[in-house]
């Protein structure tokens, strides 16, 4: 398993066990933003203004690596601003299909940074 690979199935691990936790506080959240920011899953781009929905979880794997990482910046961002919204995503299980979408696509390694806008 490479170094990556180990903190994809660190991320994935610490998300499944937020699922089953009623209410979340920052704390909860450091070990899974600290693997975000390795993975580089938060990426600067214009995320109040992208006019992409949230697609259904039965359709998360049809992402490719790019749109995976703008979901998940916009669902980590908008939490500054929406308080207990990604607390909400990872008990529905989303956030964790999220993620899972986004290792595969990655081929377990880091994301790759997303394109600079024209």
């Amino acid at each position: 398993m490479n170094d990556y690979e180990t903190t994809w199935q660190q991320l994935i691990d610490e998300v499944t066990a937020l699922e089953s936790k009623t209410t979340h506080d920052e704390r909860d959240h450091v070990v899974m933003k600290n693997c975000i920011a390795r993975l580089n899953l938060v990426q600067p781009f214009d995320w109040m203004n992208w006019q992409v929905g949230f697609p259904p979880i039965e359709e998360l794997n049809r992402l490719d690596i790019y749109d995976c990482v703008r979901q998940i910046t916009r669902l980590v961002r908008r939490d500054r601003f929406m308080e207990n919204s990604l607390a909400m995503c990872i008990q529905a299980g989303y956030f964790r299909a999220l993620c899972e979408a986004a290792r595969v696509q990655a081929a377990g390694k880091r994301a790759p940074s997303l394109p600079k806008a024209a």
